[in-house]
């Protein structure tokens, strides 16, 4: 019994001393993969596109997904869901 306690305890110990030479070594490469953080998306006025808000064109309080689209002056109007379904 008192062999069992022992390989348990050794097991442990190996067990922890595993886990900080791995975190160390995940230190030394830099740490943790990048992660892309989430980002806000704007919506074109003109064609519905969704672009991230640093990428977005502002007109008139507006935004564009591209330069064309800011300086066009009638938007296409977006389709509603009762216009793509079919009866």
């Amino acid at each position: 019994m008192k062999y069992l306690l022992v390989m348990v305890a050794l097991l442990f110990v190996l067990y922890r001393a595993y886990k900080q030479v791995r975190r160390a070594l995940q230190g030394l490469r830099g740490g943790a993969p990048w992660q892309a953080q989430p980002q806000v998306m704007v919506r074109c006025a003109y064609c519905g596109l969704h672009v991230p808000q640093h990428e977005a064109f502002y007109r008139a309080g507006q935004g564009y997904c591209s330069i064309a689209h800011a300086h066009s002056s009638s938007p296409v109007e977006q389709p509603t869901a009762r216009d793509t379904v079919k009866p």
